[in-house]
């Protein structure tokens, strides 16, 4: 019998039926419930994760007009079983004064409005399983440069807000 080799073995069932011993007679127990509530979350971000940026600038020139701006985003979600819905809080247009020109606002090609456009959670998650995020979609914000006053449009700072709203469908 190879003693070296029994000693760890039962030094080791020694130690587990002691630690059993202590366990069974806690000098004290506390016990206490924790209760969370997690909602569904939504976010659009990035594809590599970080949030978009707060400012854009959309280029002109006189013989290209306005460029357009475009990033690679993600929808992130704790629930892939809903689908999202997607709207404009209200139409976004560049504004200089009383001046205004109609931006435009698509994701992944649709072009989005104040009414929600849904995005079918079977679509939107279906490439990305065990993780939060979406497919990754192209978001394009644009000026139609048709439009006369695209094309010779006043000097000075033109500003517009867009806001993307996202819901989870019930």
């Amino acid at each position: 019998m190879n003693l070296s080799r029994l000693l760890p073995t039962l030094g080791l069932a020694a130690f587990t039926t002691l630690c059993a011993m202590n366990s069974a007679y806690p000098d004290t127990q506390v016990q206490f419930h924790v209760t969370t509530y997690i909602g569904s979350t939504l976010s659009i971000t990035t594809s590599d994760g970080l949030p978009l940026e707060t400012e854009i600038s959309l280029p002109w020139s006189p013989t290209a007009f306005f460029e357009s701006w475009t990033r690679p985003v993600v929808i992130s979600s704790n629930n892939h079983g809903s689908d999202v819905l997607v709207s404009l809080l209200s139409p976004p247009a560049l504004q200089n004064g009383a001046d205004s020109i109609p931006l435009s606002v698509k994701l992944n090609g649709t072009l989005l409005s104040t009414m929600p456009t849904t995005y079918a959670a079977n679509r939107l998650f279906a490439n990305s399983p065990g993780t939060a995020d979406s497919v990754v979609m192209p978001l394009w914000v644009g000026v139609d440069n048709s439009n006369p006053m695209a094309r010779k449009p006043a000097m000075g700072t033109w500003v517009a807000a867009v806001q993307i709203v996202l819901t989870q469908a019930s």
